[in-house]
This record gives C-alpha cells, structure tokens and sequence, in this order.
C-alpha cells in the first residue's frame, strides 16, 4: 500500500483536527495539518503518495488526482431485492435467517455484510474482516455515518461491526461453532470489468487467496456451514476442495 498521510478537511474545528489525529494514531500514519493547502500541494510537502481526508461527517481517500469514499455499492439493490419478496443468491445459498451470526472473512465495501445483517436481523450478528486498515477504515466510517432514506438498508448498515485483521490471524483464535455462517469472498486475479464501484477495494485490499487450512479453521469456527465465492469456472473452489452449488455466467458459489 503507498505512504498514506491523514488530514481534514479545509477550516477545520479543534474537535475534527483531534479526530484526524486519533485516526492517524491508529492506522500508524502520519497526521499532517491541511493549512488551507491544497492535496496535491500536501502531498508533495509530505511526501507521500495517498491522503486519507477527514470531514466532519465524511472520510475519504485520495491518491493520483482520484477521491474514492464509501458507498454501499450493490448492498441498496440486494436489500430491497430481499424486501420485495424475491431472492439473494449468497443468502440462499448460506441458508440465512433472522438470529443467525454470519463471519464475513473478507469485507471489502461490505456490500454482502450489510445483505447479511438485513436478513439476520436485530437478534443476529455480522462481523466483516478486513485486512487492511486503511480500508476497514474507510467502511466501518461510512457503516456509521452513511445517510439513505432506506431505513431497513442503513439499519443494516448499522448492526455490520467491522474488525479490521485478517481472517487468517483471527479464526485460529474463535471458539469452535461460535458462527453460524462463515463467508470467504477473496479477490479475483482479474476484475470483472463490469463490476463498477470497486475501484477503492483494487487500490486498499491485501491481495490473498484462502487456502485448505483456512477453510480448515473456517469449519471448526462454523456451527452450520461455510461459503466461498469465486469466479467462473471455479478454479479456487477445485483448489479448496469445496463443492460447488450455485453458478451463473460470472460468479459460482461453494459450501461446505
């Protein structure tokens, strides 16, 4: 990941230039005042790459002339697919229902946490893994404050905690059966260029592929069942011995 600085956003109060420098103490970066300067001025006085920028209710993440924020991608689409009576593939295929905890492994920008934790319910839990702390930063800031007239969508948002580690550090430490349902969505080698909106998870996640021992501990820490998605034609899913039960043309899915 390039050298990232955090800043605020211009005129900022005392209370945001406080909050900017927690964050950066807790990504270990360096805050730097913005000082009425532009970022590209910034950066080059910081010599750094990539700028996480702090607003009093927005963060958002710059690098090469780009600004990426969170946003719920697919989530809003999938939730009132789900509320209009009609079906969601990962949540069929997990076999999801109100009360249950479903471990998301890989976060990303959520989209399938906060589709998780809208059929889970209030009396369910979802968590959402994130190896990268810029990004599990990004995301569990926009789950906090993103605003949508939906109020079944931003309640979904609500209830996803994110934890930002790797699932391979974390599920050796989980209790056996103490989730429902464990979910492993790595990213794919090649992007599916149709998919818009991922341009901030390409730059942010920690490229890494599941391996039998990590769906080994994902099984132990599974009290129902594990899911792995995966590209056609499945090449990972043959890889970790998972079988597979749900195709279209672009994404297959494999539970254990």
């Amino acid at each position: 990941m390039p050298r990232v600085v955090v800043t605020t956003t211009d005129g900022p109060s005392t209370e945001l230039e406080d909050r900017a420098r927690n964050l950066a103490a807790r990504l270990h970066q360096r805050y730097v005042s913005r000082e009425r300067l532009t970022l590209r001025v910034l950066l080059d006085r910081a010599d750094a790459a990539a700028v996480l920028v702090l607003g009093e209710e927005s963060l958002r993440y710059g690098i090469q002339g780009h600004a990426y924020g969170f946003h719920p991608n697919m989530a809003r689409h999938r939730v009132a697919t789900l509320i209009a009576g009609r079906a969601d593939r990962l949540t069929d295929v997990a076999a999801l229902a109100s009360g249950d905890r479903f471990l998301d492994c890989t976060c990303g920008l959520g989209a399938d946490a906060i589709v998780a934790a809208h059929v889970v319910g209030t009396t369910g839990a979802v968590d959402a893994l994130e190896a990268s702390p810029v990004l599990a930063e990004l995301v569990a800031h926009g789950l906090r404050r993103y605003q949508h007239r939906d109020s079944d969508l931003v309640g979904a948002m609500r209830r996803v905690r994110v934890r930002a580690t790797n699932y391979r550090n974390l599920l050796p430490t989980l209790d056996d059966k103490s989730w429902d349902v464990v979910y492993l969505d790595p990213m794919f080698e090649t992007p599916i260029l149709a998919t818009h909106g991922l341009d901030l998870v390409r730059r942010l996640a920690v490229p890494d592929r599941p391996t039998r021992a990590d769906i080994a501990q994902a099984r132990r820490v599974a009290r129902r069942t594990v899911v792995v998605k995966d590209r056609a034609p499945g090449a990972l899913l043959r890889a970790l011995g998972v079988p597979v039960v749900s195709k279209s043309r672009r994404i297959w899915y494999g539970r254990l």
